[in-house]
């Protein structure tokens, strides 16, 4: 695994990062922002790839890592309309939050955490989306903010409980 542990050095990367992983939270929460904004590409592209290099530095295996990237942007390019949380198609919206949650499970082995996270993606994607569409409307731009908190709040739990074994 690496080298031995000499005094305060670890003796892999995950040990050095500790609880660094839980930085993915605000990570998710501003590039959400800035691609709600203007900026699409850095949430859709470069967020994956920096999930998927924060799981690399924790040591999981590189094509985990790269096939969570290619999905999470996958799920990001999936266009949506705030306004199906109204009527059926929160359906779709459900779907889609549980495809989020879904592209996380490369990063963990199969367990109890992977229908954690299509749940707790597939729950709070609409309902940010109706909350910011029904009064009171919570502006939309904290929806977004609170959806890459969550999101990525969802990867790091992932990738820091992993390695915790």
């Amino acid at each position: 695994m690496g080298r031995k542990s000499v005094g305060s050095r670890s003796r892999f990367a995950g040990e050095k990062l500790r609880d660094l992983g839980w930085a993915l939270c605000g990570v998710g929460a501003l590039l959400r922002r800035l691609g709600g904004y203007h900026w699409k590409w850095i949430w859709r592209y470069v967020g994956p790839g920096i999930v998927g290099l924060t799981a690399w530095a924790y040591g999981v295996k590189w094509w985990r890592c790269l096939l969570t990237a290619v999905l999470m942007a996958g799920v990001s390019t999936l266009g949506f309309e705030g306004a199906w949380a109204k009527d059926w198609r929160v359906v779709l919206l459900i779907l889609q939050g549980v495809a989020a949650g879904a592209a996380l499970w490369p990063l963990a082995k199969p367990s109890w955490r992977w229908g954690a996270t299509a749940g707790i993606c597939g729950l709070a994607w609409p309902g940010l989306l109706a909350l910011s569409n029904n009064p009171p409307h919570i502006p939309h731009g904290l929806v977004e903010e609170t959806w890459g908190f969550i999101w990525y709040g969802c990867a790091a739990w992932l990738i820091v409980e992993t390695k915790r074994k």
